[in-house]
């Protein structure tokens, strides 16, 4: 057994996953797995198609398709197309078709051509009587990152009621299919690792350092011969040639600089001799003047009181502290000149409750399972409330939002959490001057205990959530006047935009804005006034506070409106204040998630966590380099990104964003100064590749902890508070 770190290349159903094992790092620590990053890909990109009628195979059929039938579909006509989707363009593609066809009324055979993107890649004869499989390799060359289409072309079509007695079917039929499997031809897996054919290539990309200890186990059958070709950006060329007398390669890589390479694994050999790459081990020296894991050691006097405020739907663009025109947080901005304004936070998801559960958990959204509007935050994972109590906080929750309702399980560890929601039809939902009070209430009567616990508040405050309804004294604010209205108290408002009942003006939008601005104004006062009032008692200088948001709102910026649908900035770049004592007060560039906060409560405090967590400790070192991960289940919409220090890519699986009608690609690049995300880029090049894998492989990570989903019956009261909230349509 190695006593370094291996990357183990194991067979798991139909894709890679990869096994590390860490039993000294004394002398080397590892940069890259690549093995997971190959599971991650193949794994996204073995797609299955069931014609079946149960599997409702509509949405890949273009066109020449009949109805799904109980266990296949015909095809209509002697042309039927598909889509599917593929983001590798280096490596070929095996599809596999289980098909028949109808027969002919003179005996001929059918002819089959396929065509991908318009490119012809082969043919088949299918059965006429039963069932059968066929295959064909499809060329990585005609491959397009994205939306890819393949073409059945058939020679003869013949009417069920021509050629069987009794039938009144009178469609022109061709081929019947039963499935259609896209997977990796030149690789698959056996029990000793990942099996290649001879006189194939396979393709990967890999992050790697300029001087790193290669080992390497592996096999060569049947006279076959292997090779492993490194291939930088710049075209720096380094070839490992594997002894075919040998079953281990072990020796120092030396490359002209440290990047990313494409890594070409090639074999050559007799037409049935194959290669196994059993274990793949980087050995990196490690550096003993990395210290971006340790973590300042600063002195701590009692436990702080701990003050969570958290405004909903609160994008940073929209405070005036972040630059916008308006004066929108005049309190939140002397707040932030005194203490740690984060320039760069985001959330980790575009709507409440898997934000919400991010902040509690220190998870992402995959881990903690609460990420769709049923979903509910399970048991076994330790909320931030719960670590608190442990250690003698007595912790309260002032909760504005039904989507972080005790019903979903976001009440664990709090020993009193109090919900302030509005009632469907009524438009106007609680605001922060009424969680205020109650706020107020209780410290009058908590804080006169002559020995109290430490507190740990949470305050969730929804303006300003749509609808967008300011209280009387700011709806004058920021000359409204000068634009055409349009009724933001009506709760419906949003749905009428999304359904096409109504089309907004640009003066509409702007109007829309500023109530949404104006609804800032006023929370940045109820914000102001909760300060004083922790002033007046005498706790402010000795609180820990934390000001922040779940999530943005868009405006039509990717012509839609609200949010939850997209994972652009204008829905999950938000703000971040922190009057920490072990934070310095000045603005923070680097770039920091909501999950980052339940760390550094326990950093702060000297605790450790009950598992190892997502988020990072803004006390650690800042890592400048840092990569950022987001995600969304919600409402036909399944989303990933990753955001780099130079660009942002988004996976749009599926997607759905009414009003707009606007075709989104499957893959979106943005440079990091594109603001608004309004101008996609290219794709292309290693680092691009690089970029794509590393999504797959967040995305595609097996479930750390075993934690399956728990849905929730949401109860008839609570649906009716989140109608007003315009969550349930």
């Amino acid at each position: 057994m190695s006593q370094r770190i291996c990357l183990l290349i194991v067979f798991l159903s139909t894709f890679l996953t990869f096994a590390c094992k860490r039993s000294n790092l004394d002398s080397f620590d590892l940069k890259y797995d690549l093995v997971r990053e190959i599971a991650a890909r193949i794994h996204e990109e073995t797609q299955i198609i069931d014609f079946k009628k149960v599997a409702n195979p509509q949405e890949y059929f273009l066109q020449g398709w009949s109805f799904p039938q109980e266990n296949h579909t015909w095809a209509q006509g002697k042309n039927c197309s598909i889509a599917f989707y593929r983001y590798d363009t280096k490596n070929d593609l095996e599809v596999e078709a289980v098909c028949r066809t109808i027969p002919s009324r003179d005996r001929r055979k059918q002819l089959v051509s396929v065509f991908l993107n318009g490119n012809s890649v082969g043919s088949f004869i299918p059965d006429p009587m039963s069932f059968q499989s066929v295959r064909l390799i499809l060329p990585s060359s005609f491959f397009i990152v994205g939306r890819n289409i393949i073409e059945f072309r058939s020679s003869y079509t013949s009417k069920p009621s021509e050629i069987l007695s009794g039938s009144r079917d009178s469609r022109d039929l061709s081929v019947a299919f039963q499935r259609i499997e896209f997977k990796q031809h030149l690789s698959h897996f056996v029990d000793k690792g990942l099996l290649q054919k001879a006189n194939s290539t396979f393709i990967t990309f890999g992050r790697l350092p300029a001087q790193f200890e290669l080992f390497i186990q592996y096999e060569n059958l049947r006279d076959t011969t292997s090779s492993i070709i490194l291939t930088s950006e710049l075209n720096e060329r380094k070839t490992i040639s594997l002894s075919p007398r040998k079953n281990s390669y072990k020796k120092t890589i030396h490359l002209k600089n440290e990047g990313i390479y494409e890594l070409r694994f090639g074999t050559k050999g007799r037409q049935d001799s194959y290669a196994i790459w059993s274990q793949i081990e980087v050995r990196i020296p490690k550096r003993s003047t990395d210290n971006l894991s340790k973590v300042k050691n600063v002195p701590h006097s009692k436990k702080p009181d701990i003050l969570l405020y958290v405004v909903d739907a609160l994008r940073a663009d929209h405070m005036s502290c972040y630059g916008f025109q308006r004066r929108t947080s005049p309190n939140i901005d002397k707040f932030s000149q005194e203490n740690a304004l984060y320039l760069n936070a985001y959330s980790n998801a575009s709507w409440t409750k898997p934000s919400g559960a991010s902040i509690l958990t220190g998870l992402y959204p995959k881990y903690h399972k609460t990420m769709k509007r049923d979903d509910r935050l399970p048991n076994e994972v330790v909320t931030l409330a719960e670590k608190l109590q442990e250690i003698g906080y007595y912790t309260i929750a002032f909760i504005g939002n039904g989507n972080l309702s005790h019903v979903f399980g976001l009440d664990q560890g709090f020993d009193l959490y109090k919900e302030f929601f509005g009632t469907y039809p009524y438009s106007q939902h609680v605001q922060s001057d009424t969680i205020n009070e109650k706020v107020f209430e209780f410290f009058k009567e908590f804080l006169s205990q002559e020995e109290r616990k430490p507190l740990f508040m949470l305050i969730w405050t929804v303006d300003p959530h749509d609808p967008y309804t300011p209280e009387e004294s700011v709806k004058s604010l920021f000359d409204i006047h000068r634009y055409t209205p349009i009724d933001t108290y009506d709760f419906r408002l949003l749905g009428k935009i999304r359904n096409g009942y109504i089309r907004p003006s640009k003066s509409q939008i702007e109007f829309m804005k500023i109530r949404y601005d104006q609804e800032i104004y006023f929370n940045d006062k109820s914000f102001g006034e909760l300060v004083n009032v922790m002033k007046n008692y005498g706790i402010y200088d000795n609180s820990v506070i934390i000001f922040t948001s779940d999530h943005g709102e868009e405006f039509f910026e990717h012509g839609g409106v609200a949010h939850g649908l997209t994972l652009y900035n204008d829905q999950i770049k938000i703000p971040l204040v922190i009057k920490m004592p072990e934070i310095e007060k000045k603005i923070h560039k680097e770039r920091v998630q909501l999950f980052d906060i339940y760390p550094t409560i326990l950093d702060m405090l000297k605790l450790k966590p009950s598992y190892e967590l997502d988020g990072t400790s803004f006390l650690s070192s800042p890592d400048p380099n840092r990569t950022l991960y987001f995600e969304e289940e919600l409402d036909l919409n399944d989303l990933n990104a990753v955001l780099y220090r130079d660009k942002k890519l988004i996976y749009n699986r599926h997607f759905n964003r009414p009003p707009s009608s606007k075709s989104v690609p499957a893959l979106e690049l943005f440079a990091q100064n594109d603001t608004f995300e309004l101008n996609c880029l290219p794709f292309g090049g290693h680092p691009d590749q690089m970029r794509l894998q590393e999504l797959f492989s967040f995305r595609n990570n097996r479930d750390k902890f075993g934690i399956k989903r728990q849905g929730v019956s949401i109860p008839a009261e609570l649906d009716e508070k989140l109608k007003a909230l315009g969550y349930i349509r």
